[in-house]
């Protein structure tokens, strides 16, 4: 399991999390899908800016110490009403500290409902948006791998304001990305 995965590392200091595989389920714990397969591992705080690997929050595990260092979640964005991307965050800083271990096992089963196929796609598409902006507007980064980040979360934001069908907002957000 998990604490296996940072155990080979000997619970080196350059290891300091490890994240599992989920699968989407139903409410009554029917898989629907596999989440995909990730195999990044490592250092890939890059990757992670621009294509989320790890998922979502339940399927990390970080050392306590760590976690603290980087200051835990980042309440900010629940109260400015675009919560929802905390985990995000958190993922990311950590990733900058620290190199994040995969488990290449289904061990989280991502609950899936109603509520989250309507009005909070474009709230957590906000929220993404806006934890991508922190993240890159605190530099250490190269101006290609700010730039795609930046552009692929502007796409994700319109998509999601396409799949709400509010037209001048997804335009708004593509010619951002342009």
């Amino acid at each position: 399991g998990n604490r296996a995965a940072l155990a080979v590392h000997r619970h080196s200091d350059e290891w300091g999390a490890c994240y599992a595989l989920h699968r989407m389920i139903d409410p009554f714990d029917k898989v629907l899908d596999d989440a995909p397969s990730s195999r990044e591992r490592g250092d890939f705080f890059e990757e992670h800016l621009v294509w989320n690997p790890i998922g979502n929050g339940s399927s990390l595990l970080v050392r306590r110490d760590l976690a603290l260092r980087v200051g835990g979640f980042n309440s900010d964005y629940a109260r400015a009403g675009i919560g929802g991307c905390e985990d995000l965050e958190f993922q990311l800083k950590v990733l900058r500290r620290s190199k994040i271990e995969v488990v290449r096992e289904f061990l989280v089963g991502y609950r899936l409902h109603a509520a989250q196929m309507s009005g909070d796609i474009v709230r957590m598409r906000l929220s993404k948006l806006a934890v991508i902006e922190t993240i890159v507007g605190e530099g250490e980064m190269s101006e290609p791998t700010r730039k795609r980040a930046l552009v692929q979360a502007y796409l994700t934001l319109a998509k999601g304001f396409l799949l709400v069908r509010d037209w001048r907002a997804a335009a708004k957000w593509v010619f951002a990305g342009c």
